[in-house]
């Protein structure tokens, strides 16, 4: 081959054209160590490099003794290459990180704007994603070859000057300019630059012997001028790329859909050829680049074409949790046979979808796996904390926050010189006091004084700062409390790695804001800015950071997406996930690059298209899978998200026939685990699917010591599947009636029972058990201003007030405007007065809007009171007020217990009474307040979930005033002033007092027997309920359990 020539080596798919090159390589390298004109083997990416580097290491072995090592050769991904030619042709550059590309354009598009010649794009200019799609654009257009003049002079020829397109390449333009003026380049200008300074050079004058390409999918022009530069400057060029150029017969255009003479060979070859036509560009480009200079060489017969593995497998699983759980067992079955975790992959369009099912289904396999799938850095629980500690003070030191951090195991307990107990009671006592935020809440505690050195830390200086401030603040904070916990002898490597990586990565973050600050600061004269705004800057670079675990041996197999599988071939390849949307994947971008764009531009002759974005795009990526499988291919598919979306399988799998689809066969969930267990929590996994659950289902070696350990597990288990469970409810679900009857247990219950707990075990057994048997409360964050039980509490104390005034001056709600009036607006003012000096409660900024709202609803309410009076011709008159019954060890004025006989056992319950109102006859009304405003009716009492009003009636006649006639009750709502809801004692059609005694009775037996099922008896019950975390109701709800029927005694209809 002539000097200067380049040879460009194409064929399929690992037809063994790197292998060819590489041999070349290393013959030129033998041949003279120490030459003076080293090589250079530019590659697309550091990923490549390395399985590069692997492939070179394993070609000397194979040499053996008589090739100790290489000499002379540099392995160069390609913007690193544009860094090596700068250098050696002594040109200093400054390169500017992606990160600040956005403040660049930022100025070029303010630069646009101010000439007049924005106008378009100027409502749009600064939307969020304007940028991002801009510089993609920019980005396409810097590959393609394209400088602004460039693409300003075509546009020029065919598009109007005032045309968005003209716009956005004028913001090219000044987005270069400003570059310039700076003395900086991006990436692809630093391209140019390469590009340029090797056009000026003659031939031979850079010192370079051998120049390999290898790796490239696909080559863009600005690149090919690039490397073309470089081969005339080589002494010897070689480029490698997968390509397979249509047959002679077809050639000058594309093969035609029709079968053609010449057998299948031909068909095979051509039906191939279709695979490779998005790389056309790239070839075409590959010649008009280099010319006369290119001799091609094609590697690989047609008859290598289309070579499947000896074994196809394929299936449909029900969801991707079974599909992966199924793959992993061929897997296994594949490993105990003999074949080597290094000679299979796994491989998944994208792994997200896929994580949990990928770590459930390895784990119970006991397989080990390598997860080659970048790590998100806002994902790790150190950066997590970080960032915490830097909110703090922007989130005024919320009480949640401030514990969280100290909790934290990264938390450096010894600057405070705080135990973890000292923390446990911080938290204790700032809940107990109220602590909300701010730090003068924080100042009252015993470790206030302590906690002030802990918020020094944390607050940024005052006033605007600069970005080299703001970095000095974050690494203040994590030299003064950041602990890395893993640090020690016993420590998983594989965290303690990630945790050192990750904050290795924050810093690298950090580093970027100095580099800005370097390289803009000054030309943009930055004043600096609030820390909110520079902590919100910081968090979204974090956001877009990530790095790659390291592979931690040879043992696991490799689980990746399609585009990180590793360029080589593999005795066995698994493909899940093959459904529409994702594999192939949608490919249409939005924005300024979506295919209509990239086809407008083309029409003005400019020619962006991505390869990747081409129709055969997917399809090659897929058939490319399939070939590097030597021995067994695996495919499969889900047939709905976990979520219970259905999916529809790919086109790839079922080739748009849908008897070739039903001809995959179906694998029914665990299906195998007991035919082929692969463990003995897979075996365990297939009794329990099967239905066995007892003892004399575990007997196999395998489960003796496993079934110990699954045994509360099962209990739950089948607490959650049993077929009757609203009758028969199991131990794990709640009834411990056997352990209480044994004397093994014993239920703590009151002497006298208030009327809320009655009604939270007529709401739902289990609800009881946890609020007042465990006394397990949520935990309620301090808030300021009013919360719901507060405001509660102030609308009760202000009309027991007012009613109280008014019995005391001997007038009723319609003894007049003026005198009632005054006095209902005296009782507000009272009520406030008395929540302000007597309740632990904060005033915020908005306090006085508060107040306006509570005097609003009041005043509404007793409108609405006045109404209901002149309507009834005030036939009832309010007589007492809160009053109290079985308080009377506590109270003077508290009335005694109510008593009541049921099933054995005399129950007594207090409580205290909003209202009570009288008649001239001497006949009784009670009325209830509700904060709320929802309907209450008399079921609610009949089913035991509100007897507020029944209780307070038979109280009211038994002990407040005995023989008293109660004739009615009413709930009063008021948020709204209306009546929600009444019960009637006179009403012949129900026994509303005797279906509450009867209620309560069974009620308090039940509590004694020990049964506290999850049996809510309303939705109701759970939309409000405190326990929602640590409750099975939704999953009970899906086997039927609580069907709402009349037999369960429920109307439960599931929990959303």
């Amino acid at each position: 081959m002539s000097a200067n020539s380049v040879e460009l080596i194409t064929g399929p798919y690992r037809a063994g054209k790197s292998i060819e090159l590489l041999g070349e390589l290393v013959d030129y390298l033998a041949a003279a160590p120490l030459r003076s004109r080293p090589a250079i083997l530019t590659v697309p990416s550091q990923r490549y490099k390395q399985l590069v580097g692997e492939r070179l290491d394993k070609l000397m072995r194979l040499r053996g003794k008589s090739l100790p090592g290489l000499f002379g050769l540099k392995i160069l991904p390609f913007y690193e290459l544009c860094h090596f030619v700068l250098r050696q042709s002594g040109q200093s550059f400054r390169t500017l990180p992606d990160p600040l590309r956005p403040a660049i354009l930022e100025k070029a598009i303010d630069e646009v704007k101010a000439s007049g010649r924005l106008v378009n794009l100027a409502d749009i200019a600064h939307f969020a994603g304007t940028h991002a799609g801009i510089l993609e654009l920019i980005d396409e257009l810097e590959r393609a070859g394209f400088s602004p003049s460039d693409v300003i002079s075509t546009l020029a020829k065919q598009s109007q000057t005032n045309s968005r397109y003209m716009e956005l390449a004028r913001i090219y333009e000044a987005y270069w300019r400003e570059l310039e003026r700076l003395n900086i380049y991006d990436e692809r200008k630093l391209a140019y630059k390469t590009r340029e300074i090797l056009n000026n050079l003659d031939a031979g004058v850079l010192p370079l012997g051998f120049f390999a390409v290898d790796g490239f999918d696909r080559f863009n022009r600005l690149q090919l001028h690039v490397l073309s530069g470089l081969a005339r400057q080589a002494d010897r060029s070689v480029i490698a790329f997968d390509y397979l150029a249509p047959p002679a017969e077809f050639a000058g255009g594309a093969a035609p859909r029709t079968t053609v003479d010449g057998g299948d060979n031909v068909l095979a070859y051509r039906q191939t050829f279709e695979d490779y036509r998005w790389k056309e560009k790239s070839i075409r480009e590959l010649h008009e680049v280099f010319g006369a200079a290119l001799k091609r060489t094609e590697i690989g017969a047609i008859g290598s074409v289309n070579h499947p593995p000896a074994l196809i497998k394929n299936w449909r699983s029900l969801d991707r949790m079974m599909e992966m759980d199924e793959l992993v067992r061929q897997l296994k079955v594949a490993l105990d046979a003999g074949l080597s975790s290094r000679d299979a992959v796994i491989v998944v369009r994208s792994v997200q979808p896929y994580l949990s099912a990928i770590r459930a289904a390895f784990e119970k396999a006991e397989v080990e796996y390598f997860l080659d799938e970048p790590v998100e850095l806002v994902s790790v629980p150190l950066i997590k904390y970080l960032l915490r500690l830097l909110r703090l003070a922007a989130k005024k030191f919320a009480r949640a926050e401030v514990v969280r951090s100290l909790s934290s195991p990264f938390y450096n307990q010894e600057f405070l010189g705080l135990t973890a107990r000292d923390i446990e009671l911080l938290d204790e006592e700032s809940l107990r006091l109220m602590v909300v935020n701010t730090r003068a809440d924080w100042q009252p505690l015993k470790a206030g004084p302590t906690l002030a050195r802990f918020f020094d830390a944390v607050t940024p200086p005052a006033g605007n700062l600069s970005l080299s401030e703001f970095v000095v603040f974050v690494e203040d904070v994590v030299e003064q409390l950041l602990v890395l916990p893993n640090d020690d002898e016993y420590a998983d490597p594989r965290v303690t790695w990630e945790e050192h990586q990750a904050l290795f990565e924050f810093r690298r973050v950090l580093s970027n804001l100095l580099l800005e600050e370097n390289l803009l600061g000054t030309a943009y004269a930055e004043k600096g800015h609030i820390y909110e705004a520079l902590l919100d800057r910081f968090e979204k670079a974090l956001e877009k950071a990530n790095f790659r675990r390291p592979r931690g041996g040879d043992q696991g197999v490799t689980v990746c997406s399609a585009d990180l599988v590793p360029n080589r071939k593999f005795k066995a390849i698994f493909v899940a996930g093959l459904v529409e949307g994702e594999f192939p994947r949608r490919s249409e971008k939005p924005g300024f690059l979506s295919r209509d764009e990239v086809r407008k531009w083309m029409s003005y002759g400019i020619d962006i298209e991505n390869p990747r974005n081409h129709d055969s795009f997917e399809i090659s990526l897929y058939k490319s899978l399939l070939e590097r499988a030597t021995d067994t291919l695996y495919v499969s598919c889900p047939l709905y998200e976990v979520s219970g979306e259905e999916l529809t399988p790919s086109f790839f799998l079922s080739q748009g026939d849908n008897k070739i689809l039903e001809a995959i066969p179906f694998v029914a969930p665990f299906e195998n685990s007991l035919a082929a267990p692969v463990s003995a929590l897979d075996l365990a996994s297939g009794l329990l699917w099967h239905g066995a659950s007892e003892p004399e289902h575990f007997e196999a070696p395998a489960l003796n010591d496993l079934y110990g350990s699954m045994k509360e597990s099962l209990g739950v288990v089948k607490a959650r599947t049993v077929s009757d469970a609203v009758r028969n409810f199991a131990l794990w679900n709640g009834n411990i009636s056997l352990p209480v009857e044994l004397g093994a247990v014993k239920i703590n219950t009151p002497e006298i029972w208030s009327v809320s707990r009655l009604n939270d075990f007529g709401k739902c057994p289990f609800r009881f058990w946890v609020s007042h048997i465990l006394g397990v409360k949520k935990i309620e964050e301090p808030e300021v201003g009013l919360d719901a039980r507060l405001l509660g509490e102030l609308y009760h104390k202000t009309l027991e007030l007012f009613y109280k005034d008014l019995s005391l001056h001997g007038l009723t709600i319609l003894s007049g405007d003026e005198p009632v009036g005054r006095i209902f607006e005296e009782s507000i003012a009272k009520a406030i007065f008395w929540l302000e000096t007597e309740k632990p409660f904060k005033k915020g900024e908005f306090w006085d809007y508060e107040q306006n709202e509570i005097r609003f609803r009041l005043r509404r309410f007793f409108s609405k009171e006045l109404e209901r009076a002149e309507k009834s011709g005030n036939e009832f008159v309010p007589h007492l007020f809160e009053q109290a019954f079985g308080f009377d060890d506590e109270e003077a004025d508290s009335a005694p217990a109510l008593v009541i006989k049921a099933g054995g056992r005399t129950i007594k319950i207090r409580g205290r009474i909003d209202r009570l109102d009288r008649s001239e006859a001497g006949v009784y009304r009670v009325i209830d307040y509700k904060s709320g405003s929802g309907s209450i009716k008399v079921d609610e009492a009949l089913a035991g979930r509100n007897m507020q009003l029944p209780i307070y009636g038979m109280a009211l006649s038994q002990a407040v005033q005995p023989g008293a006639r109660v004739k009615s009750g009413s709930y009063l709502s008021i948020q709204s002033g209306e009546q929600t809801g009444s019960v009637s004692f006179d009403d012949p059609e129900i026994d509303l007092v005797g279906s509450v005694e009867a209620n309560i009775g069974r009620f308090v037996q039940n509590i004694f027997e020990g049964k506290f099922a999850v049996e809510p008896t309303s939705k109701q019950s759970c939309d409000y309920c405190d326990h929602s975390q640590i409750c099975r109701i939704t999953e009970l709800s899906k086997t039927g359990a609580f069907d709402g029927s009349e037999e369960s005694g429920s109307d439960f209809e599931g929990v959303n």
